[in-house]
């Protein structure tokens, strides 16, 4: 932590800015609800100048973990975790760890320090604004019996030798990769659902027991696999299922505006209109939506699809009165702090807390 600490103090010419943006684009980002591009572009040449002008060859690496880490943070985009904007954020901010303290697994410990803040403040305002009907409905669909299975087994095979193939070529995978690898894993399934996909997937879990017979059924394993699956369920459904609705709020139709982000989608059926939820967004479901008959944008409701709407309301041609719409999520304040806490702790607070506490 010492280390951490001057090297933030020799980076001030860096720092200083990177604290007035800090402000800046948090309070833009809670006003208007929008990261502008004009300040990832100045984040993204700025580190770039300063990796290059005075970090010497170890900012390649840095570079490297940036190109990294954009792939991963646009994945989670791609997943719906949350917007682009925030996606390009994250990753901006990796272009200013100081390459004399950078390790590999730094971009890990950055990730733990932006997403765990994110889910636990997240978690806690709605489950503690979220009704005991809302919070049973959540319950309900999350802990669904065949869902659970299903994760079970894309997390005993398809995971599991995901994990062994990584740990072959030396990249030790822990329980936050695993976490990820389980959320594209699912998503694979889920878009692509059938009998045969299930009858492959469960192949590979039954291979995956053979092979690892003392692994698996070891109390270790047992508990990590439990352990993983509880979380993963809380953070994919239950907090998901809570966050839909509490981020988002119906609308009459009359009153719709252009800018609007919706979570739900009009269809044309052809014979009537009906609504879609987008309960499970992600970027395969995204694509899969794009191939149903939508009447307008799926990300912000353009003055067309406005007028469109309205239009299609008047002529009685809707069977319903309202559509849910997207209120803002704010982000950046804690992605910025997240960056700030690896820079102090020189790795991730869980770490630092856990050595602690034991």
């Amino acid at each position: 932590m010492p280390n951490s600490i001057i090297e933030i103090a020799s980076s001030f010419p860096v720092i200083l800015p990177l604290l007035f943006l800090a402000v800046l684009v948090s309070y833009e980002d809670y006003t208007e609800g929008k990261i502008r591009n004009q300040y990832i572009a100045a984040l993204i040449i700025g580190g770039a100048i300063y990796q290059f002008a005075f970090a010497g060859p170890g900012g390649v690496k840095v570079i490297e973990s940036f190109l990294y880490g954009l792939g991963v943070s646009f994945l989670l985009y791609f997943l719906g975790i949350w917007p682009a904007g925030d996606a390009k954020l994250f990753s901006a901010l990796i272009l200013y760890f100081p390459a004399s303290i950078f390790r590999g697994n730094m971009i890990m410990d950055y990730s733990i320090n932006v997403f765990v803040p994110i889910f636990l403040v997240l978690g806690s305002a709605v489950l503690i604004r979220s009704g005991r009907e809302r919070v049973k409905e959540a319950i309900e669909f999350s802990f669904d019996p065949y869902r659970v299975f299903s994760l079970a087994v894309i997390l005993l095979g398809l995971v599991g030798f995901a994990m062994k193939g990584l740990e072959m070529i030396g990249i030790q995978g822990g329980f936050f990769l695993s976490v990820l690898l389980l959320f594209v894993a699912f998503e694979i399934f889920h878009a692509f659902l059938s009998a045969w996909t299930e009858l492959g997937f469960t192949l590979l879990a039954a291979l995956r027991i053979v092979v690892d017979y003392g692994e698996v059924f070891s109390l270790q394993y047992m508990t990590w696999f439990a352990s993983l699956i509880i979380i993963f369920v809380v953070l994919r459904f239950f907090l998901l299922y809570l966050t839909y609705y509490y981020f988002s709020r119906d609308v009459e139709i009359m009153d719709l505006e252009p800018g609007m982000s919706t979570a739900e989608g009009i269809v044309d059926h052809g014979d009537h209109y009906g609504k879609v939820s987008f309960l499970n967004a992600s970027l395969i479901n995204y694509m899969m939506q794009r191939k149903e008959n939508f009447i307008h944008d799926l990300v912000y409701l353009t003055e067309e699809d406005v007028e469109r709407i309205k239009e299609l309301k008047e002529e009685e041609e809707l069977g319903f009165s309202t559509l849910r719409v997207d209120e803002k999520q704010h982000f950046a304040l804690l992605i910025f702090l997240g960056y700030f806490l690896t820079m102090m702790l020189g790795g991730n607070f869980v770490t630092v807390v856990k050595s602690a506490v034991y």
